[in-house]
């Protein structure tokens, strides 16, 4: 992978790249509200179980950043994307989590609204029971007691930049190659969790090639940009996908709550690939095509979950 230049532009704070002003296609007040509404409960879900983290290992990631001083950096311990899902999908579930994940997928249709064709296509229990986990796994932070994150985390720098030899250092500003933002990556994670780590490994897995390409532009001088970052902006079109329920129908399609939410995420990234290629764009426009992609994407799943099976170039 190529190295981040030493005079690349600094990269805006993630809120420009959250939330932006766009002039055509704005929601509804109503919708402002909701959406806001949705995003300060996620947060402070995500905040809870944050301080619940600290509370138990903030003193062990204080030691870590004293004791990696000076120590010799191991072989790196690869993991795959689906021995990482596998991990994830099989850990023990609180029931409370559960029911506070579940409150935010829309309710099966009454039988009137099936009737009518008014409501989002009704799931299988396994298929809501998958998206459950997904959301479940959008609200758990980077854990530094589970060794499985710090694996996935250094597989993915090793995967994206090429450097194989040994295991990138847990904290430092080497994480910018891979587009975080600081030199801790777990603070870039709020908001959707370890599922954005795992989505972005899955953006490797899904094809290699392809990934190499969206890097390679997110390192090109004249139109870099936070690769991590939009991938965890992507990530969170995924978790609204889910809970306005427009990911429904594919899901039953596909047979898979977790193929549909993860070819929905590579064709929602394949999209932004072309139209910051195709386009031209740098950072200065990174507020407008991230606008239009999230409205974009959740307009026409389907379009982009079909966008997950072509080649970059």
């Amino acid at each position: 992978g190529a190295e981040a230049s030493p005079h690349a532009q600094p990269t805006p704070p993630q809120s420009q790249i959250r939330t932006p002003q766009h002039p055509a296609g704005q929601p509804s007040d109503l919708q402002q509200q909701q959406q806001q509404q949705e995003d300060d409960e996620w947060e402070v879900a995500n905040q809870q179980r944050l301080l619940e983290l600290m509370a138990n290992g903030a003193s062990d990631i204080q030691r870590k950043r004293a004791g990696l001083q000076g120590q010799p950096t191991p072989a790196i311990d690869m993991v795959s994307y689906h021995e990482a899902f596998i991990h994830f999908m099989t850990l023990p579930l609180d029931e409370r989590k559960r029911a506070s994940a579940e409150e935010l997928l829309p309710p099966p249709p009454g039988f009137l609204a099936r009737l009518m064709c008014m409501a989002t296509p009704n799931l299988k229990p396994l298929f809501r029971e998958q998206q459950i986990r997904l959301l479940c796994l959008a609200r758990e932070p980077f854990a530094e007691e589970d060794p499985m994150h710090l694996k996935l985390l250094q597989s993915l720098y090793a995967c994206y930049t090429g450097k194989v030899s040994v295991a990138a250092p847990r904290f430092g500003s080497h994480w910018g190659e891979v587009g975080f933002q600081g030199t801790d990556p777990a603070t870039d994670l709020r908001g959707c969790g370890m599922l954005g780590l795992l989505q972005l490994a899955y953006l490797h897995q899904h094809s290699p090639s392809n990934a190499a390409h969206i890097h390679g532009l997110a390192t090109n001088p004249n139109q870099e940009f936070p690769m991590a970052i939009v991938s965890i902006n992507i990530t969170k079109f995924v978790l609204q996908a889910l809970r306005s329920g427009v990911l429904n129908a594919p899901t039953n399609e596909l047979g898979s709550a977790m193929e549909a939410a993860n070819l929905f995420y590579v064709g929602t990234f394949y999209t932004f690939y072309d139209m910051w290629l195709g386009g031209n764009k740098t950072m200065l426009q990174s507020g407008y095509v991230i606008k239009e992609l999230q409205i974009l994407s959740q307009k026409k799943p389907k379009a982009m979950i079909a966008a997950a099976q072509k080649s970059l170039h």
